[in-house]
């Protein structure tokens, strides 16, 4: 566990150096209670004492009182702004770890899960760096010191007061249980939880097209149901087993003061003994309940420090060797791959000559998508291995790998941001004047001008402000400002109406003038002049050639396709209400 939380913390350096701090702060704050004992025991002098001897120790009493005031906010300060730091370094570390890591992590996991990671994991772990950690180790030390002390003075009371731990403990023990059996249950019925309401809100419209907002808020209802079931159990059963716990304490310490007070009565102790049995006690007592409400909560936080050094500890894809791209020709080499249930890249070979354009067509899953993330280095490939300029994409830095591409994906994703930041993010140093160059060519400038802020207009979460062809053709300016010298466009004109796709294709000729260009194709008519198209079926290159070639091959997939496609072009809806083919019905 030390290490799981050191490796949280950054290291067992930090860790050190916040406890040690801490603790220090700690023991000077309680050694004033020791200090105060004897000063009130001075006080009750034997001959009633002089009035200046009583003044003087007074004002040392009150300025006890300030100096225990000043290091128990100092102690809270260290406490707090610690945590703090130590969880902030933590969200920049975790954040920058899941960029390194592969799409295949992200695939298994939800948006729900790992947002509770990155927010109410860590905040779990601001309460144990900043209160439980600290608080664990005073609610150890400190009654086993003053223990100690009590015992000095009358082992008879000092017994009494720890017979009642010792019969507290059990109960607290049984709580800690009930936490670490439960826990991981509740933060996984909580990610769930988390997950459906997302989900619900993300396709609300869906749901709302199709009149489902009801029966899809079953689910919702039920998996927050389960979530309410687990936390009510829980609590239910760690609040049951805590308030006995500290309600035996309290009697043990009523028991102790009742065996004092015998113990006075009969001679066997002083007076001066029993006033500080009862400030001691109540300093005895007051951490021993406290560790009632540590180690359970304690233990629950770590249940979410396990599910944080997990994703800290999942391996980024790894770079094998130190090489550079001379050049960007493109060459895939036996490529095979799969996504953990079955093979969907079959031997894959096919170069893609430096500022030439190659096409990849063939039917939805056919593999096109899987090609242009193994390029990427989205995935590692199982078989076979992918060059740029002659270096494996294995061995390239990954911030040097991705230097050398621009992307326009199919579904864009837009940040909840201005719109020249969203442009602004494939090169973050290029000026604003660049920006907009870059939006004029992608042919988006007049509708971001007609926006309430123009370029400074925050367009929401995914863009949700901006239409399917603005988000694209907002992708498309951002691949125009990188102006990286391979280019991935995953049909990018797919969203847009005829006139704009004329203005993007001008835009997109001026990008990709001597670029290495991969397009993914949908409509056969955009790659007529491709250098080379490759069909893909079922994971293998069944056809390869220009346009011409393989409309040469009439029994061909890609002679099939093209027949299909000019067929749609004069498919028409039927007017009116009836089954026939009518003379009025709109062309698509």
């Amino acid at each position: 566990m030390l290490n799981i939380l050191s490796t949280l913390a950054g290291g067992l350096g930090s860790l050190k150096r916040a406890c040690t701090l801490n603790m220090a702060l700690m023991g000077a704050q309680q050694a004033s209670y020791v200090v105060a004992f004897f000063l009130l025991q001075t006080l009750m002098p034997d001959d009633g004492g002089g009035a200046l001897s009583r003044t003087v120790w007074i004002g040392l009493l009150a300025g006890l009182a300030v100096a225990y005031c000043v290091l128990n906010l100092r102690y809270l300060l260290a406490a707090f702004t610690g945590a703090y730091a130590i969880s902030s370094s933590l969200r920049l570390r975790l954040c920058t770890h899941l960029r390194g890591l592969s799409l295949a992590f992200f695939k298994a996991r939800d948006t729900g899960e790992l947002s509770a990671s990155v927010i109410d994991d860590i905040k779990s772990m601001e309460t144990v760096f900043g209160m439980y950690l600290f608080d664990l180790i005073a609610c150890l030390a400190f009654p086993l010191l003053l223990g100690l002390i009590m015992l000095f003075f009358s082992w008879q009371i000092t017994g009494v007061l720890l017979l009642s731990v010792i019969c507290a403990l059990p109960l607290m023990l049984l709580a800690c249980r009930v936490t670490a059996s439960q826990g991981h249950a509740y933060l996984k019925s909580r990610d769930d939880a988390f997950a459906s309401l997302m989900d619900y809100v993300g396709g609300i419209r869906e749901l709302k097209a199709a009149d489902l907002t009801g029966l899809r808020y079953t689910p919702l209802y039920d998996r927050w149901k389960q979530y309410q079931r687990l936390s009510m159990k829980m609590e239910g059963q760690y609040g049951a087993l805590s308030m006995a716990y500290s309600s035996t304490l309290d009697l043990g310490f009523l028991a102790t003061m009742l065996a004092g007070l015998h113990l006075v009565g009969s001679g066997a102790a002083s007076i001066p003994a029993f006033m500080f049995f009862l400030v001691a006690g109540c300093r005895f007592v007051e951490p021993m309940q406290q560790l009632g409400v540590v180690l359970p909560e304690l233990r629950h936080g770590i249940s979410a420090a396990q599910r944080l050094y997990g994703i800290m500890q999942t391996q980024p894809l790894p770079v094998h060797g130190h090489e550079s791209a001379k050049g960007h020709a493109v060459e895939f080499e036996n490529v095979s791959f799969d996504y953990g249930n079955g093979r969907v890249i079959h031997k894959v070979s096919f170069s893609m000559p430096e500022g030439s354009v190659t096409a990849l067509v063939g039917h939805s899953g056919s593999g096109k998508s899987t090609l242009a993330h193994l390029l990427l280095r989205f995935w590692d490939v199982e078989e076979g291995r992918i060059t740029l300029g002659g270096a494996n994409i294995r061995a390239v830095k990954p911030e040097e790998l991705y230097a050398h591409f621009s992307v326009v994906f199919q579904d864009v994703y837009l940040f909840d941001d201005t719109v020249c930041s969203n442009i602004r993010m494939a090169r973050p140093e290029a000026a604003f004047e660049e920006v907009v160059e870059a939006a004029r060519k992608a042919r988006c400038h007049d509708f971001i001008e007609q926006l309430e802020h123009g370029y400074d207009t925050r367009i929401g979460e995914g863009g949700a402000l901006l239409s399917g062809g603005e988000k694209q053709r907002i992708s498309i300016a951002r691949a125009i400002l990188k102006n990286a010298p391979v280019v991935i466009l995953d049909e990018a004109t797919a969203s847009l109406d005829p006139e704009n796709e004329l203005h993007i294709q001008e835009g997109l000729n001026s990008l990709l003038a001597g670029k290495t260009l991969l397009v993914i194709a949908h409509r056969l008519e955009t790659i007529r002049n491709a250098d080379a198209i490759l069909v893909l079926e079922q994971g293998r290159i069944c056809e390869s050639g220009t346009h011409a070639a393989l409309l040469d091959l009439k029994d061909g997939v890609y002679a099939r396709l093209w027949r299909h496609q000019n067929t749609l072009k004069t498919w028409q809806l039927p007017s009116g209400g009836d089954s026939s083919p009518g003379t009025a019905g709109l062309t698509i």
